[in-house]
């Protein structure tokens, strides 16, 4: 299926998306979030480049009963020091939910942090920050697939602007979670950093996203170790380390507390 709009810039006509369909349930697998064929647009940092890129992407998973876990509070003052201290801070915030961000607007940092102070943590079911071209997040909490519940954590950024360690975002952000899985990987600006599909646009301005599923369908079975890929860095169960070990044997793997942090040497 696709999504088109015509005459929208790529960042109000993800704001309308998140605005409009925030509470419907438009798959078979999502209940009151953002539907994600609607939320491809959204997520891929809300803009189309001139130039196509490579951005690191580094997506963390907390999965089923690992959510009791999230402190959302800290973990937001986690998220929002990891860029303040290693990249920057985006420019742009939403608050999916209600918080009084108007349909295709954005706030800044400081009515963001106000918001969430006055509001609290209980009533969002997305929160994102951006800065066109450069570096952001997205935060989707209490999401289903299937059988499963999970929140997903997506930071993304410009490795020729910015560096970040994907050791050290996991060990600060395991100070308010246990995360379930993660890992890192390189996607096109072209492309939906949410489902990694291609973003299209028409010779009248439309836009244009197919859904996709394929790259979570390893929740189905993640408890028997099923994992997305082997990438340069991933953050692994055991089940998901022994699996991996009978398919690639150039694996450097560090302990982290009952969790594998797992460098791929192919």
């Amino acid at each position: 299926m696709f999504i088109r709009c015509a005459h929208w810039d790529a960042y109000s006509l993800a704001r309308l998306i998140l605005r409009k369909y925030s509470q419907q349930a438009c798959a078979p697998y999502v209940k009151r979030y953002v539907p994600f064929k609607l939320l491809c647009t959204f997520w891929n940092s809300v803009v189309f480049f001139k130039k196509k890129e490579k951005f690191k992407v580094i997506k963390v998973y907390v999965l089923d009963e690992d959510q009791e876990t999230i402190e959302r509070p800290m973990l937001v003052n986690s998220i929002l020091d990891l860029f303040e201290s290693n990249l920057e801070t985006p420019k742009d915030f939403d608050i999916g939910g209600p918080y009084g961000i108007r349909k295709g607007a954005s706030c800044g940092v400081k009515a963001f942090k106000n918001k969430l102070e006055k509001k609290g943590h209980n009533d969002y079911y997305a929160l994102s920050g951006i800065t066109e071209n450069d570096l952001g997040f997205e935060f989707l909490v209490d999401a289903v697939y299937k059988a499963h519940k999970y929140s997903e954590l997506i930071i993304w950024f410009n490795p020729k602007k910015f560096e970040l360690s994907f050791e050290m975002l996991i060990r600060k952000l395991l100070v308010n979670c246990k995360i379930s899985y993660a890992y890192e990987l390189e996607l096109d600006s072209g492309l939906s950093f949410k489902s990694e599909t291609k973003i299209k646009k028409g010779i009248f301005g439309g836009l244009s996203v197919t859904s996709s599923f394929e790259n979570i369908k390893w929740i189905e079975n993640f408890t028997v170790g099923e994992y997305r890929e082997i990438y340069k860095w991933n953050f692994m169960s055991f089940a998901q380390l022994s699996k991996a070990r009978k398919t690639s044997a150039k694996l450097n793997v560090k302990q982290i507390e009952d969790m594998y942090l797992v460098e791929s040497g192919t």
